[in-house]
């Protein structure tokens, strides 16, 4: 199962054309500098190693090996259209498996020939390979500039150019880079203000400038090995005492239902179904007199997993389970 959501949105009414906001950053010459030798010594290019660098930091925000983002490319593929003024631009999906126990230099040439493969098949529609996905498109975007506009003098006259701030993005989140003239890349993070919070965009931007580091250093240690942050900082809240596990599990499946929430590799569950399925089983307990704490363990959809019904106290159990049918949430 691929993750074109690899990100949990901060807000729910997201969507295309959404105002955004940007979060702007450096990756300093010496750190490009060090990526692009790394890059020609595999013989691949600058953008195959951000690239992984960004899959490898929606990997470990999803949990989900499996990325795919977007990219564009130039649409104009045939020379009766080198006259035709206006934008010829074609959305091309990029796919990568993150494994963290390959060496990173794999993982950047694993990269490379899946955007090579991805190129070449960019003519077919972006709308057809939507319905190959499900009807789902990548969450995520990625581009890179390949070259830097310098400044002109005319007459006495310092003539720079500046990218154009439409305050829209045609992604939830859309990752940019452009080369300085000082060999630095120039950064942004730019997000869907009605998906995603400032300390969302900001903690990807600190993971992917730490994951760049680390590939910049040209060792031989695998993916597992480079410095990603255990969680993203939106995750360290203080933690609600008051709550329980399932009150949790219930809300997030009430916010979420179609989010994947379990895979074993060959099948998933998303948060609606793994709700039903757990109360079944809080009525099967139930009519088999479960009391206190239970567990069991039982395949359904070809999981195997294990369920604790737990209890605060004897007589809420007996209460508690004998009048509701979500008994497992009063525990």
């Amino acid at each position: 199962m691929t993750s074109v959501s690899p990100l949990t949105v901060d807000h729910s009414d997201g969507g295309p054309d959404s105002v955004a906001q940007r979060v702007n950053f450096v990756i300093p010459t010496v750190i490009t500098s060090a990526l692009q030798a790394r890059a020609d010594r595999l013989k691949v290019s600058l953008f195959a190693v951000v690239h992984a660098a960004l899959s490898v930091v929606l990997a470990k925000l999803s949990g989900n090996p499996d990325v795919v983002i977007a990219t564009a490319v130039d649409g104009r593929r045939t020379p009766q259209l080198d006259g035709v003024v206006g934008m010829f631009v074609d959305t091309v999906p990029l796919r990568l498996r993150v494994d963290g126990d390959v060496p990173i230099d794999l993982l950047l040439s694993a990269a490379f020939d899946a955007d090579v493969a991805a190129f070449e098949n960019s003519s077919v529609p972006a709308e057809l390979v939507g319905d190959v996905l499900g009807g789902r498109t990548p969450q995520v975007a990625l581009g890179l500039q390949n070259f830097a506009v310098p400044a002109v003098e005319v007459a006495g006259l310092r003539i720079e150019a500046r990218e154009i701030e439409t305050a829209t993005t045609k992604f939830p989140m859309h990752v940019s880079f452009s080369p300085a003239v000082d060999g630095s890349l120039t950064g942004a993070v730019i997000y869907a203000a009605s998906a995603f919070d400032p300390s969302s965009a900001d903690a990807v931007t600190r993971q992917l400038s730490r994951v760049l580091a680390s590939i910049a250093e040209d060792v031989p240690v695998l993916v597992s090995d480079l410095a990603v942050g255990t969680a993203p900082s939106w995750a360290a809240v203080e933690v609600d005492s008051s709550r329980t596990l399932t009150d949790i599990f219930t809300a997030t499946a009430a916010r979420f239902p179609n989010n994947v929430a379990l895979d074993d590799g060959q099948r998933t569950v998303t948060y609606a179904e793994l709700d039903s399925a757990s109360d079944a089983q809080a009525w099967e307990l139930v009519a088999r007199g479960a009391d206190l704490v239970r567990c069991t363990r039982f395949r359904r959809y070809g999981l195997s997993r294990t369920w604790s019904e737990c209890w605060r106290s004897r007589k809420r159990a007996r209460h508690s389970c004998r009048s509701t049918p979500t008994c497992r949430r009063h525990g």
